[in-house]
């Protein structure tokens, strides 16, 4: 494990926590683009996984490996790293990497490398909590994006939107945008 791994450790462990509060037991909606879920980890992203027997450590560990660290959230500060990371689970990693993308006003490619790391430092150090209002902002429209296509998915936007609103909540209580290094 890198050191800003073992450093993001208790990030991580904290975004999981609320994550839970979010995505539950075992769950076999029709609507549900994803298939079979628990834990918020889908059949159809994980098609050989058993998901009814999923345990939550096996889905932590998931959530670790191809969320978290795939969308670099252990680069990031820690505020974003949750925010991102939590995108990443409900919207998938390349997605909460173009909204990151478009919040920070670089190039949107849904790749995260050196280019859109030091582009986050900096407008972390000019926007502030600004930063964290601009990505919520544009993930709201990213939903809205998603049930125009997809009317059946109206169904789930009170529950994406507490998402968001608990989310704030969560980060609003943390220390501000301005106040963390990368």
């Amino acid at each position: 494990m890198s050191d800003h791994l073992r450093q993001h450790q208790h990030v991580f462990e904290s975004a999981f926590r609320l994550l839970l509060e979010f995505e539950g037991g075992f769950v076999d909606d029709p609507d549900d683009s994803g298939g079979k879920t628990k834990y918020g980890i889908s059949q159809n992203a994980y098609p050989n996984l058993d998901i009814a027997a999923l345990t939550k450590a096996q889905a932590k560990e998931i959530y670790q490996r191809d969320y978290f660290e795939a969308c670099k959230a252990h680069l990031m500060p820690e505020k974003m790293a949750v925010l991102v990371f939590d995108t990443a689970v409900n919207m998938g990693v390349r997605s909460a990497i173009k909204l990151l993308q478009q919040a920070i006003k670089t190039d949107v490619d849904g790749i995260i490398g050196p280019n859109t790391l030091s582009a986050l430092k900096q407008a972390n150090r000019v926007q502030g909590d600004n930063l964290f209002i601009e990505y919520q902002s544009l993930r709201a429209k990213q939903y809205a994006e998603i049930i125009a296509r997809r009317p059946s998915n109206g169904k789930y936007a009170k529950g994406w939107f507490r998402r968001q609103f608990k989310l704030q909540q969560y980060l609003s209580q943390q220390v501000s945008f301005a106040e963390e290094a990368l």
